[in-house]
């Protein structure tokens, strides 16, 4: 159930388990080694504190727009460096980024990503609206491929955000085309402006807004939004 994952993480592993204390100690354990082992078969890390802060810090920038120069002056490296040991977390499977779609948009931004982790339990418990957000993008990354590797176009996991800070949380291409756009909400039933303005201007093929209400299903079709709960759509 969607409730285990948000609790347990989604490694087959701890959510078989069902055990949320082991689910936390194997969450350790794999931070841990990737740390002191893993890391070094890709790079020689002369700081291994630092870039033990640089974990440390990515949890709370989750969903955030990720700013290699804010990191850069918190963990106290040169810019490279720290843009290095990003690239050394993405392949080691520890966080992925996104990036903006800028198609039909004038005003959309072009620069940052954001930035998401691959377990979930790195994320502190009572940052709840984080984990759920990020649960969302690791979905909708392994649809993507999914959808990509058996033949039905080439997908790719964007978000949506204008210079003026109008933003949806993602948006999946399909053949370069807007085509479905997810916004991560937890109690608001009505669809939010920005969904329904990017909507309009994107026109993708599907439009749905998560909420954690799990009984709630409907469809506003003068707006092209459906907002439902977070296990429905997922399953």
């Amino acid at each position: 159930p969607w409730a285990d994952i948000l609790r347990l993480g989604g490694f087959p592993e701890p959510l078989l388990e069902g055990n949320e204390a082991q689910a936390k100690r194997w969450s350790r354990l794999r931070l841990d080694r990737l740390v002191l082992e893993d890391s070094r078969d890709f790079l020689n890390i002369s700081d291994l504190n630092a870039f033990r802060v640089l974990i440390d810090l990515l949890p709370e920038r989750v969903g955030s727009l990720l700013s290699v120069n804010s990191l850069r002056e918190d963990v106290g490296k040169a810019y490279a460096t720290v843009r290095s040991w990003l690239g050394v977390l993405d392949v080691l499977y520890f966080c992925f980024t996104i990036r903006p779609y800028s198609g039909r948009l004038s005003r959309s931004l072009r620069a940052e990503p954001k930035l998401y982790l691959f377990d979930t339990l790195n994320i502190p418990a009572e940052l709840q609206s984080k984990r759920l957000e990020n649960q969302v993008a690791l979905h909708l990354l392994k649809a993507c491929c999914y959808w990509t590797d058996t033949a039905q176009g080439e997908f790719e996991l964007r978000f949506v955000r204008t210079k003026e800070k109008r933003e949806v949380d993602f948006l999946v291409q399909r053949d370069r085309k807007p085509w479905m756009l997810v916004e991560c909400k937890s109690g608001e039933t009505e669809p939010a402006r920005d969904m329904v303005l990017f909507t309009e201007l994107l026109k993708p093929a599907h439009s749905f807004q998560l909420v954690t209400d799990e009984s709630f299903d409907r469809r506003y079709p003068e707006h092209r939004v459906r907002v439902l709960g977070y296990q429905k759509f997922l399953s």
